[in-house]
């Protein structure tokens, strides 16, 4: 019987109404084949209107492993629900949602009505809204009266000096429906912003979020530049932003203005050419300014009317009110990412600068491959309050989330592999000193990495983790006053993601979804002047985010040994964000085209396998496991070649390539790679054992994965024993405290914990 107890937790302190949520919830193997048959009730037993969709399969036996549930819930501020997840029987009709989310679509346009709202998207020439009409009255008044948005320029753009590119300058942009359910409608639009001469300056993905009977949206924004001979051609950026025209007819007496503050709602009321704009400069400060200029983008120098930290979630929302009609926006991570300007224009313009460089000497650079998300709230309002407008893009910065307990997460479902949830219970008496460090070793080193953020300790002057490109990656050390990023070495998101599974501590899953926004947008190109190569890592660690260590080039990798994409999988079936997907499937065909492997230096041939098993786990798509066997040979005959290990001045290396054996072992079920395996570790043991420490450096965290499974393969204590020595002495040292060291220590290391519960259930031989 399927029972899934999903807790709902408002964490942001504001009142959630009929908040639209979409959580993913993994499923034991072969419970459930077709969503339809699935049912949510709340804590009284009543059903609650949900509707499902299949993120993923147990490609075995083709059942489901991942569903999206979206629906639509009230909370109170600081209160938690607990809703279930069953399987209804034959004869329990589904609750119906109501109200009614409708898509039209024809040859020049795609309208979508929430019930609310109705707006309409051209599929030619995209400028995010072609028009918007706002009915409240629930009667279909979406005539010329209730059109939001003037006749003026509008949607995305960027600009390098004066020369300004367009969105809706694109004829040849592509729209269409990505999703359509009960509770939303996904539209997706890809294009490039283009010149007066037709140039492109960048290119952009924008997917636009509609909820059933809301008057808001969610816009996702993806600026990223596929122009480029080489990989080293970057662009010079002075703006990147979107521009909403307010519809002033009804108006009199000028535009009124709010943005939102970290204490307080700056507001005022502009006429003429007058403009106003908050203009956050750094993580911890804020200015608002106001202007009467010629020119709309000199406002800035008129002096400041108003100060903040902007370092809340309340930061970080602009409106703009002529008459009762009105346009308000927030920018998810405003301070996090900064710098940012919000901007209202006495014609009615709402400007949100998602990078401005408004005294033109910090121009931003952007390489080839390289991309930036941006999240956006906009309401269409007419008169709504300040608690509305603050509770709402407060609520937006912390979206709240269907979790399961960490014991579904992991022993239940196995949605995760073979991961053991930390409850201390459940572990060997032996163990539990050991298993009680590791536990508070993972929670320690987490803090220290986001104490940094804050803190700076530790940081050279002037760096900061924060920023439009820094935020989601973590600083690994200065040289000779270069400075060079992790960039998520060793996929330290995915790290974070099998924390979140075992404890349900959401600090981990929100720092993941941050860190893994950065994989995915810079970590990996986006694009490479060589084909073949786009969707690979960059060299890890990077000077500035994008140019190798060693040659200060920016280039996408040729080997496997900094490659990553299990994170962006796994955010993708717990968030159904497509953004994650999209990047997650641009990586996986990186493998498909590119050989990587070289068995020298053996976390390419582990890396290798760990992708190729998420990307068959993702798309159950037989190419993935030929792609394979393309390498195996290889490696195989290296191992054999060097009586059984893979040479290397670190063990964490040796560890990587018995991961990549294991996951490949999952797709073939083949004894050979156990026993590979085992090999592996002997050859570990003999060539960086040590009879006190375990093994004589840190990196060894790596190999726990082929201990615990040689230990299972024979019975024979030595393997385990090895593993609880080294936690034992590098348990108290700070290893583990840097993104990319977590990320290599903790990102299998936790699965060791398997086979140290009182019992521990076999792993052989149980495929998924």
């Amino acid at each position: 019987m399927l029972d899934v107890p999903l807790q709902l937790e408002e964490t942001a302190g504001v009142t959630r109404k009929g908040e639209p949520i979409t959580s993913g919830v993994p499923l034991p193997r072969g419970v459930c084949r077709d969503v339809s048959a699935l049912r949510l009730f709340d804590e009284d037993g009543a059903q609650v209107p949900a509707h499902f969709t299949v993120a993923n399969r147990w490609w075995r036996d083709g059942s489901v492993k991942w569903v999206h549930v979206h629906l639509q819930r009230s909370l109170a501020a600081g209160a938690k629900e607990t809703l279930h997840l069953r399987l209804a029987d034959t004869a329990s009709p589904a609750a119906e949602a109501p109200g009614v989310m409708v898509v039209d679509e024809s040859r020049d346009f795609i309208t979508v009505t929430t019930g609310p709202l109705r707006f309409r998207v051209a599929r030619q020439g995209f400028n995010l809204f072609d028009q918007a009409w706002l009915d409240e009255t629930a009667e279909g008044q979406f005539d010329e009266a209730h059109a939001m948005l003037g006749d003026r320029p509008r949607g995305a753009r960027v600009r390098q000096g004066s020369r300004a590119a367009w969105a809706r300058a694109d004829m040849d942009c592509r729209v269409e429906v990505e999703e359509v359910n009960t509770f939303r409608v996904v539209l997706r639009a890809e294009g490039r912003h283009l010149d007066q001469a037709g140039l492109p300056l960048t290119d952009f993905i924008t997917r636009i979020i509609a909820y059933r009977g809301k008057p808001y949206l969610t816009i996702s924004h993806v600026v990223l530049v596929r122009q480029g001979d080489t990989m080293s051609d970057y662009v010079s950026l002075h703006d990147i932003g979107l521009v909403l025209p307010l519809n002033v007819g009804a108006g009199r007496g000028g535009v009124n203005y709010r943005f939102g503050g970290s204490e307080e709602i700056h507001r005022g009321t502009l006429v003429r050419r007058e403009t106003a704009s908050l203009h956050q400069f750094s993580p911890n400060g804020y200015a608002v300014y106001g202007a009467r200029n010629e020119e709309w983008w000199e406002g800035w120098r008129l002096g400041s009317r108003a100060r903040g930290s902007g370092h809340t979630d309340r930061t970080g929302w602009i409106d703009v009110m002529a008459g009762n009609v009105g346009v308000a926006a927030g920018v998810r991570y405003f301070w996090q990412m900064y710098p940012k300007l919000l901007e209202a224009r006495a014609d009615g313009d709402v400007v949100i600068g998602l990078y401005p460089d408004v005294r033109y000497e910090r121009p931003l650079l952007m390489y080839p491959g390289m991309a930036r998300t941006h999240e956006l709230t906009v309401l269409f309002h007419r008169g709504a309050g300040d608690r509305e407008l603050s509770d709402l893009m407060a609520a937006a910065q912390a979206p709240l989330f269907a979790m399961a307990p960490a014991k579904w997460y992991c022993h239940d479902t196995l949605a995760f592999g073979f991961l053991p949830e930390a409850d201390p219970d459940i572990y060997d008496r032996r163990y539990r000193d050991v298993v009680e460090a590791l536990e508070g070793r993972f929670w320690d080193s987490f803090l220290h990495i986001l104490e940094r953020r804050d803190t700076r300790q530790g940081l050279p002057p002037g760096v900061e983790e924060y920023g439009i490109i820094n935020f989601g990656d973590g600083f690994q050390h200065e040289r000779n006053g270069t400075h060079y990023w992790s960039d998520n070495y060793y996929d330290f998101p995915h790290a974070l993601i099998l924390q979140f599974a075992r404890t349900g501590r959401s600090e981990y899953l929100q720092a993941a979804r941050e860190y893994a926004r950065h994989l995915g947008d810079i970590d990996i190109s986006c694009y490479d002047s060589t084909p073949r190569l786009t969707g690979g890592p960059r060299v890890c660690p990077a000077i500035d985010h994008v140019l190798a260590y060693y040659n200060g080039e920016a280039q996408t990798s040729l080997s496997f040994n900094f490659y990553k994409n299990q994170s962006l999988f796994e955010l993708w079936y717990l968030s159904g964000d497509y953004r994650f997907l999209e990047t997650a499937l641009l990586s996986a065909s990186f493998v498909m085209t590119q050989n990587g492997v070289n068995p020298a230096e053996p976390r390419s041939a582990g890396h290798a396998y760990i992708a190729l098993r998420a990307a068959w786990e993702a798309t159950g798509e037989q190419k993935y496991i030929d792609r394979g066997w393309d390498f195996w040979e290889r490696v195989a005959d290296y191992q054999d070649e060097h009586d059984g290990g893979f040479p290397h001045d670190w063990s964490f290396q040796v560890g990587l390539a018995a991961e990549g054996m294991r996951d490949w072992h999952h797709l073939l079920s083949d004894p050979e790679m156990l026993e590979r395996i085992r090999r592996a570790m002997n050859w570990m043991i003999e060539t960086y054992g040590d009879p006190e420490k375990g093994f004589t450096d840190a990196t060894a965290y790596a190999g726990f994965v082929g201990l615990g499974i040689s230990w299972e393969m024979t019975g024979d204590q030595h393997y385990l024993d090895a593993a609880l020595r080294h936690a034992g002495h590098y348990l108290p040292t700070s290893y583990g405290s840097r993104v990319k060291d977590y990320g290599m220590a903790f990102r299998s290391s936790p699965y060791f914990l398997w086979w140290l519960q009182q019992e521990p259930p076999p792993t052989l031989g149980r495929g998924g």
